[in-house]
């Protein structure tokens, strides 16, 4: 089975990925495989903060819980994918194809899952 480590390095490889990481909710790294030009830091305090305002937000609304969250800036994609305790998160440039991204984000995050049941 896969480590953490190769399945953030097998989304990393993908066309205009420049990082994923995975995330706790309180805007920890976990673990990353980033680009020297990301900041781990912020990158985790973004998702964090990504999370706790679209959660209550939903909640508020009556709307339930998020599975993933996608963010669409002038240069570049961030996809959340909640994951139980903690996201998946993946960043792309501005020309990344955003459906086999998320796929691939979708797929880590299954796999992710099921590596944290083993424990």
């Amino acid at each position: 089975m896969n480590t953490l480590k190769d399945l953030l390095s097998e989304l990393r490889s993908g066309e205009g990925v420049r990082g994923a990481a995975v995330v706790t909710l309180d805007g920890l790294l976990a673990a990353g495989d980033l680009d020297d030009r990301l900041d781990a830091a912020a990158v985790a305090g973004l998702a964090s903060y990504l999370h706790s305002t679209t959660a209550r937000s939903l909640r508020e609304n009556g709307l339930g819980d998020h599975q993933a969250i996608v963010v669409h800036a002038n240069h570049g994609k961030a996809i959340c994918v909640r994951l139980d305790d903690s996201m998946l998160v993946v960043l792309c440039d501005q020309f990344a194809d955003l459906p086999t991204t998320r796929a691939a984000a979708n797929r880590a995050a299954t796999r992710l899952r099921a590596i944290a049941q083993i424990r």
